[in-house]
Order: structure tokens, then C-alpha cells, then sequence
């Protein structure tokens, strides 16, 4: 079984190495999360260490899943900048190992973050998805609400163009999603 954690900047920088493979994994299996091949370890040093500035100064949060101490999956919640918007959050770079997929490391990620929300003060998160892929699929079954769809909104890893899914979930769709469950 596996647990998840919210890590402050610190934890992240110790385990930077664990963190540029998970993200080195990713992208290698197609995810669509902001990086293309190549992928360089200076290139992943960065993006780990500017997280960790982000942890650090408050702008986001970082959930992550751990099974035996191993890291299997993260994600990131990213606060607004503009104060007109600092009711609702992103959730940014799901990611899971593609060796722990399809054991609801995903899924336990979001759930994760719903708890959260009112301790954080929010009524909604936003979430983009590629379109039609699973992650879109598992956070539709969290009654996520789809608004739309973009097209070309993103490359993937090797360089094709790809249309995305924008969702949202708000307080009110919490309570729904945990009727659910509870039923």
C-alpha cells in the first residue's frame, strides 16, 4: 500500500534525483506535462529546484505518494498569483510511475488535494487534461466538470500537437463527489 505526503522545499531537494525520474518517466511514456525530448538532467535540475522556491515562498503545494519509501507519483497545487483570483488554485503535473500505474495512486492524489481545498481556503480548483486521455477520464469520475476543450493547446513529449480538456471542481462539487462515495 502506498501513502501520500505533502512535502515542504526541503524534501523535494533531497530527493531531487527521485523527482527528475519520475518526471524523466513521464514524459518518456507520453505524458503530456510541459516538457519535450531531449530531456536534460540540467533541465530537470531546474524545474525540481524551482519548484522547491515555489514550496518554499508559498505559491504552491506538492502532494506526493510514496510505497515503501520509494516515490511513485506526485502532484502540484498552484496558487493564483493575482489576488482577484486567490479563491481557486490549479492542479498541475499528475504523475504517477508508469511501473505503479492502475493501483489509484491518481486518483488518491486528487482526492488528496479535494480534502484540502477548505483547510487552503478555496472553492475551486482547475485542472487541464489531455483530451479524451485517462487522466481526463479519472478526473471526470470525481465529478470534475468539463468547460471546454482547446485545441492545440499542447505538444507532447515528441513534438505533436494535441487538444485539451479544461475541468474544474468547486465546493459545492466536493460535497457531491463525497455523497457519491458515501453511497
Amino acid at each position: 500500500m502506498f501513502e501520500i505526503r505533502r512535502l515542504a522545499a526541503f524534501e523535494v531537494l533531497e530527493r531531487k534525483a527521485d523527482f527528475e525520474e519520475l518526471l524523466k518517466d513521464a514524459v518518456q511514456h507520453g505524458a503530456s506535462v510541459g516538457f519535450l525530448f531531449p530531456l536534460s538532467v540540467d533541465k530537470l535540475d531546474r524545474y525540481w529546484s524551482g519548484v522547491a522556491r515555489e514550496l518554499e515562498s508559498g505559491e504552491r503545494e506538492l502532494l506526493a505518494a510514496f510505497d515503501a519509501g520509494r516515490l511513485i507519483g506526485a502532484l502540484q497545487i498552484a496558487y493564483s498569483k493575482a489576488e482577484s483570483l486567490s479563491h481557486r488554485a490549479d492542479l498541475q503535473k499528475l504523475i504517477v510511475l508508469s511501473s505503479d500505474r492502475r493501483r489509484g495512486v491518481a486518483r488518491a492524489l486528487l482526492v488528496q488535494a479535494l480534502e484540502r481545498m477548505p483547510a487552503l481556503g478555496l472553492v475551486m480548483y482547475t485542472i487541464t487534461t489531455f483530451n479524451e486521455g485517462p487522466a481526463e477520464a479519472l478526473v471526470r469520475s470525481l465529478l470534475f466538470t468539463r468547460f471546454g476543450v482547446m485545441p492545440y493547446f499542447g505538444l507532447t513529449p515528441s513534438g505533436q500537437l494535441h487538444d485539451a480538456s479544461m475541468h474544474y471542481i468547486s465546493v459545492a462539487g466536493i460535497a457531491a463527489t463525497d455523497s457519491a462515495t458515501e453511497s
